[in-house]
């Protein structure tokens, strides 16, 4: 697995693959990788020598792990977005490698992936997003930019930008190429996860949280607990959808509910951030992706919890403060923090032996914060 890049996702997923003792390498971002200031530090057997996606560059890393790791068949971790089109890209030479890509096929991945493609597949299903705006310059405020593809023109990669005020709006029109972009209404209400693993064989395993806490910008979670939005009749539509286009491996669906109405805001094929929730939960979607490509002999048995757990990840609230940023509290949230703040802060993915040290690195990002004020 490459490390470096949704390092929350890595660091629940090492957990567990050391639960079930399978054997696997990691392969370090360049300079300072968190990984290395871990209890797997040791695991790493080779780095990369810069952030690009240079071809002969990743290849060639990891040509120098394989060397380290013997094995009939190595598998990759479908870990980020930027890895796993990069994998895609080169399936077949990665394969050649006796190296297996755990996705489905490029189109099908992107479909799915590319945020303006997946809203046209769930409208012509009738499942309801936001309303797309057609007039940019007379649209009012607030409202979102997504980038029609991964990759825009000049291979650049944009995030959605919330555009909440006229300044923003502004700045956003002289910076960026609109042609890039389509335009939605700005949707605000609960924020819900629905976190599914569909199995080659037809089987579906799914979880559900709901964000309390989110980082400026719609960018990283900051907290979320556990929920039943899984059983909802609303997953029903988004089983039906990924099994009728023969989707299988992992994938998130943020929706929100808003006037008791679920409204879909994109998906995402790959690991996700605050995995260590389904992790803590027993709901282990990682180990659903384990007896899929039979890394574990039984299948994992998904019986819902019946009390609530908690995710929290300290350093993303520390980032926020010390480059003085507004986290974002999710409908109900502030009550639903501050109330279980306790739960929240013993549940944080780096309070834990395997990863102390960085907790304590995040700590001290709060000292500086507060001597900044």
């Amino acid at each position: 697995m490459f490390s470096g890049y949704n390092q929350r996702a890595i660091f629940a997923f090492l957990r567990t693959l050391e639960k079930h003792c399978i054997s696997y390498g990691i392969i370090s971002r360049a300079g300072n990788d968190p990984i290395k200031r871990s209890a797997y530090s040791t695991r790493v057997v080779a780095e990369r020598k810069s952030d690009s996606l240079d071809r002969e560059e990743v290849l060639g890393v990891l040509d120098e792990a394989l060397d380290l790791i013997a094995a009939d068949q190595h598998i990759l971790a479908p870990s980020s977005e930027a890895l796993n089109r990069f994998f895609l890209m080169y399936r077949n030479e990665l394969e050649v490698r006796k190296i297996m890509v755990p996705l489905v096929s490029k189109d099908l991945y992107e479909q799915i992936s590319d945020k303006l493609k997946f809203s046209e597949l769930c409208v012509a299903r009738g499942i309801k997003t936001p309303a797309n705006i057609r007039d940019f310059v007379n649209a009012n405020t607030p409202f979102v930019a997504k980038p029609k593809t991964y990759y825009s023109k000049g291979n650049l990669v944009h995030s959605p930008f919330l555009l909440l005020t006229s300044e923003s709006k502004s700045a956003f029109s002289k910076k960026y190429d609109l042609e890039d972009f389509y335009f939605q209404d700005f949707v605000d209400g609960r924020s819900i996860y629905l976190l599914y693993y569909f199995h080659r064989n037809g089987t579906v395993y799914k979880f559900s949280q709901e964000n309390v806490l989110q980082q400026s910008g719609g960018k990283s979670i900051l907290a979320a607990v556990s929920s039943k939005f899984h059983l909802h009749a609303i997953s029903e539509n988004y089983e039906g959808l990924f099994s009728d286009i023969v989707f299988h491996g992992m994938v998130m669906v943020e929706v929100k509910l808003v006037d008791g109405e679920f409204v879909m805001i994109e998906a995402n094929p790959r690991f996700w951030g605050p995995s260590q929730l389904f992790v803590d939960a027993g709901m282990n979607l990682f180990e659903a992706f384990l007896y899929d490509y039979g890394l574990i002999e039984n299948d994992p048995e998904f019986l819902s919890p019946k009390k609530m757990f908690y995710y929290h990840w300290q350093g993303g609230v520390s980032s926020e403060l010390f480059n003085q940023n507004m986290v974002v509290f999710h409908e109900n949230g502030e009550e639903m923090y501050f109330n279980n703040l306790t739960q929240f802060m013993n549940s944080d993915i780096y309070l834990r032996p395997d990863s102390l040290r960085i907790y304590k690195d995040y700590l001290f990002l709060n000292s500086f914060y507060l001597l900044k004020m």
